[in-house]
This record gives structure tokens, C-alpha cells and sequence, in this order.
């Protein structure tokens, strides 16, 4: 992981909110491109945002090991 994902992955786990704010923004659409492959767009919107939701909820229980964009 880069230094600058590894920061914001730790920021992350610690429950900094901008931290989540700088990961969606930097995730948000490409995840939602690659939803609308397989659903409308209205569903991938929402999966998508599901997606951030469950992450944020379980923060303290996830290990990223190679890159937050793999995981």
C-alpha cells in the first residue's frame, strides 16, 4: 500500500470522518462505473452507497493487506 492510502487507511480505522469523505470521493466513481456493467443505474448508485455504508460500519474489523483499491 502507498504511503498516502496506508495514512488514510489508518485515519480510516481510527473513525476519521474526512478520511472516509477523501476515500469515497476518490472510489465513489469508479465503483459506480463498474456496477452499471452489470445494473441500472439507479441499483448501482445504491450498491455502490451500500458498499461505503457497510465499509464505514466495520471499519475497525477490516485488514487491507495489498490496496484499498483491491480490497
Amino acid at each position: 500500500m502507498t504511503d498516502l492510502h496506508n495514512q488514510l487507511y489508518t485515519k480510516l480505522k481510527a473513525g476519521d470522518k474526512n478520511a472516509f469523505q477523501e476515500l469515497f470521493e476518490e472510489y465513489y466513481t469508479s465503483m459506480y462505473f463498474y456496477a452499471c456493467k452489470f445494473v441500472d443505474d439507479d441499483l448501482a448508485r445504491d450498491l455502490v452507497h451500500d458498499v461505503f455504508m457497510i465499509f464505514w460500519q466495520n471499519k475497525e474489523n477490516i485488514t487491507i493487506k495489498s490496496s484499498l483499491s483491491a480490497y
